[in-house]
């Protein structure tokens, strides 16, 4: 079994600053700002604060190595409060008012889909920090993958099943922008796997009740189900409502939901579950993993910034777009503060070791998988 860093649950898924001296001849501006619209307050709160602690550490990283365009690094953050036209409001902003280099955003999957239309009316590159593939697939111009995602939970997914020799699942997913692109990427990724799906279980984002949707999931006898909720809440709900009417499998939980709140909602319930996890979290990571060395720089100015906490999987989801920035304006210079320039560098991100695997982007895919992104175990 493998071991999980500061969560009391094994989890499965498992420079000196006269480098910045010289100002950017072209702009004047004397640091690269970044601009981060998410959740700090409202029901995904939670989320939106463990991705801005890992946008602080990735902050550190790149100014303790030459910052990025040779200027420092500076994060402005712009609470989305959950809402859509509150993100929106946010990313004008970060876009107008503080003519921000490079957004990450928004936290959820709507709020960034809300976000889009101002990134490309701006010309801002936007890493994405949502799990919605549609966000940055079909192709948008100024729009990045961020991090893991819904395509990214499929193929370790179908591989624990097969593993486990599961032939039957359950998946239960909201009808909003989230659980539409995890049925979409079930759709595309299940079919020829062998794996049998027996119900494709549907509820309204404000849905409290799931009895009925349990209910049929039982009837089926699944051998595990996979809850991958949009929020805290949610998820807690289910997994307990799965427990309370005699499901005894395993419940497949996806990272966004790896938090101390939402093991304090789960309760025992959490004894069921099996986590999708970054590599971040575990303990110990091969040394001959490209990504080893990026992970422990980031997990020890992790522990500098934040010594009573540890990172989890939601603690790196903002901080691979600003690594990839980093090395992107390597190319540039002073001109990394050009959008256009900026983001024809970006596309040309090859095999680069970041905290959440190896990235490759180019000028025709925005959003091809971290390869390996995510890591499983046993609770």
């Amino acid at each position: 079994m493998l071991k999980i860093r500061g969560l009391s649950v094994a989890l499965v898924f498992a420079a000196a600053w006269s480098a910045f001296g010289v100002a950017s001849a072209q702009t004047g501006a004397s640091e690269f700002k970044i601009g981060v619209v998410l959740p700090l307050t409202g029901p995904v709160a939670a989320n939106g604060k463990y991705e801005l602690t890992g946008a602080y550490v990735a902050e550190d990283m790149v100014n303790a190595t030459g910052g990025i365009g040779g200027v420092p690094a500076r994060i402005i953050v712009c609470d989305s409060q959950s809402q859509e036209q509150q993100a929106v409001i946010c990313a004008k902003r970060l876009t107008s008012d503080e003519n921000v280099n490079l957004l990450l955003g928004a936290g959820v999957t709507p709020q960034t889909m809300a976000i889009i239309p101002t990134v490309l009316s701006s010309g801002t590159p936007l890493f994405s920090l949502a799990g919605g593939a549609v966000t940055y697939n079909p192709l948008k111009k100024w729009v990045f993958k961020g991090h893991f995602g819904n395509d990214d939970f499929m193929p370790p997914l179908l591989d624990y099943l097969k593993k486990k020799s599961f032939k039957k699942v359950a998946v239960l997913a909201d009808t909003g922008p989230y659980g539409s692109d995890v049925l979409d990427q079930i759709n595309k990724q299940f079919p020829g796997s062998g794996i049998e799906i027996t119900n494709l279980e549907k509820y309204a984002p404000t849905d409290t009740d799931f009895s009925a949707q349990i209910t049929r999931i039982r009837a089926a006898k699944p051998d595990a189900v996979v809850n991958l909720a949009p929020s805290e809440q949610t998820g807690a709900a289910i997994s307990k409502k799965i427990i309370q009417l005699g499901i005894n499998v395993p419940i497949v939980i996806g990272p966004n939901l790896q938090t101390e709140t939402f093991l304090a909602l789960a309760g025992d319930t959490v004894e069921s579950m099996v986590f999708i996890s970054s590599k971040v979290v575990f303990e110990n990571i091969p040394k001959d993993d490209p990504a080893s060395a990026v992970i422990a720089d980031f997990r020890s100015k992790f522990a500098k910034r934040y010594p009573k906490d540890s990172a989890l999987s939601l603690s790196v989801v903002a901080a691979d777009g600003i690594l990839i920035t980093q090395q992107a304006a390597k190319a540039l210079g002073k001109d990394a503060a050009d959008r256009d320039k900026l983001l024809a560098e970006i596309e040309k991100t090859s095999n680069f070791p970041a905290i959440q695997g190896i990235w490759t982007l180019s000028s025709t895919s925005h959003g091809e998988p971290p390869a390996p992104a995510l890591e499983f175990g046993l609770h």
